[in-house]
């Protein structure tokens, strides 16, 4: 039930051992605290031996205070909870040989309720001769008596099958759940089948094509096409694709900002019967020529203008064999060549089983891996699933980089489904751009992150109530901010939306437009179409309602595995013990349990990996990157959960003997190897901490809020501007305080911080700044000083005049025609 496999319970005994009882000096009860190994295969004979061994060793101790084992030990002290233990078991047996002790066992521990009646949970059972019997008392703030219930049901059949079973029984293969719930939480819950058209992604976009031809596939400001306008474009880059030498399969990796030309690429690539390639232009140039080696890239898609980014020029540069001749097709170089081509639909049948895009993730190894996605796991994300309405007015907006897989459900959501996509601007984008792009693309679908939602809430709350639909999620939304956003909503729906990169995006979805108080965290909900979601132990069998386990995910949104790294794909995805037909489920290293409810509450993880801003983060890679720089000795990275909540990666360094490191150097090189998201705060100490068996004790690390990461001396804010955004920034780090020399990310900022600051400054000081001015000035002083001439007047209030819906589109140019006028502009 608590999926451990190192249980510590306590007992209470008598503790008479050298009193006679007939002199009644008093009452000697102490609690006896045990710790058994319930680990690995045992047998029944062999878990009896080691109970019973432990119990005799701990008996032989019994006169020792609890109170006393408690000094010794120090364990960590939480408000509310018995120490070293929180759960208590109780036995009272038969006097048949000395009747004058009868019932004095029930009379000491009836007198003594302090001792067992303050724990989470307390089992107690008696010899009653030919039976044994007993009953449980529970936490109510914790447990509901139908969970007690279930939970006897549960020991009571473990019970019965160790006896059954005889001393050769292996205890783990001993069924604790009866049939009716075993079938609802394998099978009940997970009844998630829906119809799907055997269709790849590209088809179900032509499907769109045929039914509405003149209607706005995709947008970015002035520049609209048609859904027949864009299945042209699209088109003529695929037969120069084709021309180029693509195949079915063919990697191609993409490398554009966000754009109406990034979706033509990707569009284009999928109708050439190849594989899309996220290359995120912001990515490190060594990132980015593993990704391209890894993925065995032949051909990129790009623009001229990206040509002078060093990846590009880095693979121009580089040895034939370290890129592979890599061949660069530009939208706009090659732009007279691709409009030679057939804006006609090619005759490249694409299956469903073949692959659509390769997604790189962070690794343990220190090296990212590829995820490979095929077209059926798309198909089952957008079409049918079950947790968002797609009907034709809706907007969806297209805002996560394409290295993300949320750009999936966005991008190929609207267009499977014929809805308008929103794109929003290339680069970062501050709050208000996100709530104008909301605004004047008049979204009404869209996906954030939790700790933008969160900020959101916080910042932006206004722009959100146009959107119906709201999916958020990443990583665990806050009660309180989903309370926030819930109490004013007119009925809009928030969707928190969970699943791994390797099943597609969304495994499970959770639909509320209410807040329910009782909740500990917001639930995940349960699968969406065509996917089955598993909650196991360490031997894959599924556990029952409410016990924690991993949480496995099997369907069609399971990826084909990590294409180069085949021992990795064997260790994750593995054949489904919950399926007939030989599929694979995909073990994801997350923690959950059912509620009664068939919904999952989401509990943690049971591995290195964590979960920032979004982001999936192997701690191992972080590790890794920190040990290669110049003059570290050791390393370690953690995720460090901050007072509110909000999550900040932390690295900690040692130095080589006589080397002196700042954390401004250490950044520094980190970035030249990892994405932004993942460079940590950095902390350097004389040495690291070590536990008595020489590893790295995590506990004993220094906490970052005593500001003791900083390297350089604090001299105050000088001027008005730069006292304000001391101000700012000291509210918003949530550090003591803030000096003119300090660097915003050196002091635990992030892009959804910085996000907020510049926020707060365009409200404070009324200035035009932007989150680029700010990572490229990110010191105090110097960033204070680019405000003076960033300050603009007040401006009146604008009247937007909502444009007429009454337009039309001529194709054949391919380009958007007005043909009736307008009633009004948007003065924005």
């Amino acid at each position: 039930l608590s999926g451990q496999e190192d249980v510590v319970i306590g007992t209470p005994v008598a503790n008479r051992g050298r009193v006679e009882v007939e002199s009644l000096i008093g009452f000697f009860v102490n609690m006896l605290v045990t710790r058994v190994d319930v680990s690995g295969r045992a047998t029944v004979g062999e878990m009896l031996e080691r109970v019973k061994q432990q119990a005799v060793a701990g008996l032989r101790h019994q006169e020792i205070p609890f109170e006393q084992v408690v000094e010794m030990v120090q364990p960590v002290r939480s408000l509310g909870h018995s120490p070293l233990f929180q759960v208590a078991f109780t036995w009272q047996d038969k006097f048949e040989d000395r009747p004058e002790l009868e019932g004095l066992e029930t009379e000491a521990l009836g007198m003594t309720p302090h001792v067992v009646s303050k724990f989470d949970l307390t089992i107690s059972l008696q010899n009653a001769g030919e039976r044994i019997e007993g009953g449980m008392e529970y936490a109510t703030a914790l447990f509901e008596r139908e969970t007690m219930e279930r939970y006897v049901g549960y020991y009571r059949r473990v019970l019965e099958g160790m006896v059954a079973g005889g001393e050769g029984k292996v205890v783990d293969e001993i069924g604790v759940m009866g049939e009716e719930e075993r079938e609802q939480v394998v099978k009940g819950w997970n009844r998630t089948k829906g119809e799907l058209p055997e269709w790849s992604v590209q088809e179900l976009f032509e499907e769109q094509v045929r039914r509405r031809p003149e209607g706005v596939a995709v947008e970015l400001g002035e520049q609209v096409l048609s859904y027949a306008g864009l299945n042209a474009q699209a088109n003529r880059l695929a037969h120069h694709l084709r021309r180029c030498g693509v195949q079915a399969e063919t990697r191609v990796g993409v490398f554009l900002e966000r754009s109406v030309e990034m979706v033509v690429a990707m569009l284009g690539i999928l109708k050439a019967g190849a594989v899309y390639v996220p290359l995120d232009v912001e990515y490190p140039v060594e990132r980015l020529l593993f990704m391209i080696e890894d993925a065995r890239l032949g051909i990129i898609v790009t623009e001229t203008r990206l040509q002078d980014r060093p990846p590009i020029q880095a693979i121009q540069l580089a040895p034939r064999e370290a890129t592979q001749l890599v061949r660069m097709v530009c939208l706009d170089g090659d732009r007279e060549a691709i409009k030679e081509e057939s804006g006609e639909n090619g005759n490249w049948r694409t299956a469903e089983g073949e692959l659509a895009y390769v997604m790189y993730t962070s690794g343990s190894t220190g090296r990212p891996k590829g995820v490979e996605v095929e077209h059926r796991a798309i198909k089952r994300l957008v079409y049918n699933a079950g947790y968002v309405e797609w009907k034709r007015d809706e907007v969806m907006l297209q805002m996560a980089p394409i290295s993300f897989d949320a750009s999936t459900f966005e991008i190929w959501g609207a267009l499977a489904n014929g809805l308008r996509l929103v794109v929003a601007p290339a680069g970062a984008l501050s709050l208000e751009q996100i709530g104008a792009a909301i605004r004047d693309g008049r979204v009404t679908v869209m996906w954030l992150t939790a700790a933008l939602f969160h900020a959101m809430v916080e910042e932006r709350k206004q722009d959100l109530a146009r959107v119906r639909q709201l999916l958020a999620g990443g990583d665990v939304l806050s009660r309180r901010h989903v309370g926030e956003y819930l109490k004013n909503q007119n009925g809009n729906w928030l969707i928190n939306g969970y699943g791994p990169t390797e099943a597609t995006t969304f495994t499970c979805c959770y639909r509320m437009r209410n807040f329910e108080a009782d909740w500990r965290n917001v639930p995940i909900g349960g699968p969406i179409g065509n996917t089955q979601v598993y909650v196991v132990d360490r031997g894959l069998e599924a556990v029952g309602i409410g016990v924690p386990g991993e949480i496995c995910v099997g369907g069609m949104g399971v990826a084909r595995g990590y294409g180069s790294n085949p021992a990795l794909t064997a260790e994750r995805f593995v054949p489904n013990p919950f399926s007939d037909g030989g599929e694979r489920m995909y073990r994801t290293g997350d923690l959950g349990r059912w509620r009664k409810d068939g919904t999952i509450e989401f509990m943690g993880r049971r591995d290195e990996q964590v979960k920032i801003r979004g982001y999936r983060i192997e701690l191992g890679e972080v590790e890794g990157a920190l040990r290669e720089q110049a003059g570290v000795k050791a390393a370690v990275a953690i995720a460090w959960v901050k007072a509110g909540g909000d999550k900040q990666l932390m690295g900690y360094v040692a130095p080589e003997q006589g080397v002196t490191l700042t954390a401004a150097e250490v950044r520094e090189g980190l970035r030249k190897k990892l994405p932004e998201y993942m460079v940590p705060m950095v902390m350097v100490l004389e040495e690291l901490p070590l536990t008595a068996n020489g590893k790295v004790d995590r506990k004993a690390l220094p906490a970052p809020e005593a500001d003791a990461y900083k390297t350089r001396s604090y001299e105050p804010p000088q001027g008005e501007t730069e006292k304000k955004v001391a101000e700012i920034w000291t509210e918003m780090l949530k550090v003591e305080r803030v000096g003119r020399h300090d660097n915003f990310f050196e002091l635990g900022g992030h892009s959804v911080l910085a996000m907020q600051v510049i926020s707060r400054l365009r409200e404070t000081l009324k200035v035009e700044v932007s989150l680029r001015d700010l990572f490229a000035r990110s010191e105090l002083a110097d960033f204070a000083g680019g405000l003076a001439s960033a300050a603009r007047p007040e401006l009146p209030p604008i009247k937007r005049v909502e444009r007429s819906k009454k337009l039309r589109f001529s194709y054949a140019q391919e380009k958007v025609s007005l043909i009736d006028g307008m009633e009004g502009t948007s003065a924005e």
